[in-house]
């Protein structure tokens, strides 16, 4: 018996439902497959955002503490330089002293050698700068430092304070000599000799107004005597290698500066070493001095050293007594007290120039003015200049 195939053709409707049917069933796939892919883009998203953040604070953290650390050693830096300095500082300024107990020694030494010559010879003692406490520089070892030493006389040079009394008035013969020592410099070209005086005496006297007109800087003037000079520096109109002096080049010879030439003073009436007195100082003495006379003394005092006044006239220094009226001598005016620009051959003032190094580099200079007496040698004066450089 024949059985009845079943392929039978399908009708239009039937195959209509059916490609609706797969139809769905694909886009119910698509939406199942969809949903879970979203969720994880999502999360990798939310996980990336949340790693970026940490990121960006870790970064910030690091950056607040390199700052941090940063600051803490350029202070530590900036503090152990402040206490290297203090310490060096410090260091330099007892070097100093020990230098200033040095000089000491050797102008007692000087002194006890004059007397010893002295009872020997019978000679008269003298100040010169052949001694050992004037013919070089010296140096002595402190430490790990060089301290430099140069000793020089006071009484080598004109006192500045003598411009003006107590009462703050000038003083015309005092003021003369000064005119004659600004007249008289090597570089003078450099200055008016007459309108730097006249700025020194309104610095320095009390009169309301300067010949010098000195305006803004006339509220700031001392009106008083010099307490250092290095106020010289701050007067009006004085070129500070007028003040400071030049030590010399290959192109231009040294030549001193007012510090060199002017001391504070000290006892009156003031007594100029002739042994020990420059050039500058020889021709303000006196109007009478010339320029021939300054050379005739200089040359005999290099020779020897003048024992006492009377060589001078002894000595028969060709011109020496030229000038003067009325049998007016040399000595007669420049003699000993009570003359009013008296000379001596001896000093018992000297100014000691202290300089601590470490390797050729100057840590500090100090200045001190000190009085020989017959019980020793006191301090009159400290001016402490320290420099520290660096490192």
């Amino acid at each position: 018996m024949r059985k009845e195939s079943r392929d039978t053709p399908c009708r239009p409707e039937e195959l209509s439902i059916g490609i609706r049917a797969t139809r769905d069933l694909c886009s119910l796939k698509d939406r199942q497959t969809q949903v879970p892919r979203s969720a994880a883009t999502s999360r990798t998203s939310g996980r990336q955002a949340v790693s970026g953040a940490a990121l960006l604070l870790v970064l910030g953290i690091l950056t607040l503490l390199v700052t941090l650390a940063a600051s803490l050693a350029f202070d530590s830096s900036l503090r152990f330089t402040d206490a290297r300095s203090r310490a060096e500082r410090l260091q330099a300024q007892y070097a100093l002293r020990a230098g200033a107990v040095h000089a000491a020694f050797l102008l007692r030494s000087d002194r006890s050698n004059d007397q010893r010559e002295g009872q020997e010879d019978g000679t008269h003692p003298t100040d010169d700068p052949g001694e050992p406490w004037g013919s070089a520089v010296h140096e002595i070892p402190v430490g790990d430092l060089v301290v430099r030493i140069r000793i020089t006389d006071e009484r080598a040079r004109l006192p500045v304070n003598d411009l003006v009394d107590a009462q703050g008035a000038v003083q015309e013969a005092p003021r003369e000599r000064m005119r004659r020592l600004l007249d008289s410099l090597s570089w003078r070209d450099r200055i008016d000799p007459l309108l730097c005086l006249d700025a020194l005496v309104d610095w320095m006297d009390r009169a309301p107004q300067g010949e010098t007109e000195l305006g803004e800087y006339e509220a700031h003037a001392r009106n008083a005597p010099l307490d250092t000079l290095d106020e010289l520096a701050r007067i009006p109109f004085l070129d500070p290698l007028v003040v400071s002096g030049w030590r010399g080049t290959d192109e231009l010879e040294p030549f001193p500066g007012l510090v060199d030439l002017l001391t504070r003073g000290g006892t009156q009436p003031w007594q100029v070493n002739v042994n020990t007195a420059p050039r500058e100082v020889l021709l303000a003495l006196s109007a009478g001095m010339t320029e021939a006379k300054v050379q005739a003394i200089l040359a005999y005092r290099a020779a020897h050293p003048i024992r006492s006044l009377d060589e001078l006239a002894e000595a028969k220094i060709q011109g020496i007594d030229a000038g003067y009226e009325d049998g007016q001598t040399f000595l007669g005016e420049l003699g000993p007290p009570p003359g009013a620009n008296a000379l001596s051959v001896t000093t018992d003032l000297f100014r000691v120039d202290l300089e601590a190094l470490r390797e050729g580099r100057t840590l500090a200079r100090a200045r001190q003015c000190v009085v020989r007496t017959p019980e020793g040698v006191n301090e009159v004066d400290w001016d402490l200049d320290p420099i520290v450089a660096g490192p």
